[in-house]
């Protein structure tokens, strides 16, 4: 095999897990919207919490992004996008077994924080993995699929409210975000 091909190998294998984990992470910004009546209930939080639970993935992520490029770039895109996916998991274990608003809003901004990870590193990594000419295809690829999350979110947090609990918005993330998904595609 050519160097330049074995380089190419598992470039589909690679996008297929880069945008599984950043279909999640783009999931996770509009799925608790739809939960937030439940979570209010649950966790008896006023208008100004319910505000904090659904804005402080937006801030932080918002926040942290051109930071996280500059660590990417000099600690290396797989390690970065790996401990993306590490907090952002354990983020949502946390965010899911929340017992008070407090505990429910630092592990939404720890989320949003691998979640910021995982947007940045994703599309750099895609841009390894791919040869030029295949590249623009690979990213729009991505594009649709991290544009469908954000789109499926509000829909599909309902669905996950109305047949289980508000806290399934957070623990239905949790298994596709091992790093093994992705691990030895990268």
């Amino acid at each position: 095999m050519k160097p330049e091909r074995a380089q190419y190998r598992f470039k589909w294998w690679a996008l297929f897990g880069v945008c599984l984990l950043a279909f999640t992470a783009f999931l996770d910004a509009t799925i608790v919207n739809t939960a937030l009546p439940f979570i209010q209930t649950a966790l008896s939080a006023d208008i100004l919490q319910l505000q904090w639970i659904a804005n402080i993935f937006t801030i932080i992520l918002s926040m942290t992004m051109i930071a996280i490029g500059k660590l990417a770039d000099r600690w290396g895109r797989k390690r970065v996008f790996y401990v993306g996916i590490i907090i952002f998991g354990l983020a949502a274990l946390g965010a899911g077994f929340s017992q008070s608003v407090e505990m429910l809003v630092f592990f939404r901004g720890l989320q949003a924080l691998g979640a910021s990870t995982v947007f940045i590193a994703s599309a750099a990594l895609l841009s390894d993995v791919f040869p030029e000419k295949e590249r623009v295809r690979a990213i729009g690829i991505y594009g649709g699929v991290t544009g469908f999350g954000l789109m499926i979110g509000p829909f599909l947090g309902g669905i996950l409210v109305a047949l289980f609990d508000w806290r399934w918005v957070f623990l239905d993330q949790y298994p596709s975000h091992h790093p093994r998904t992705c691990g030895m595609l990268l």
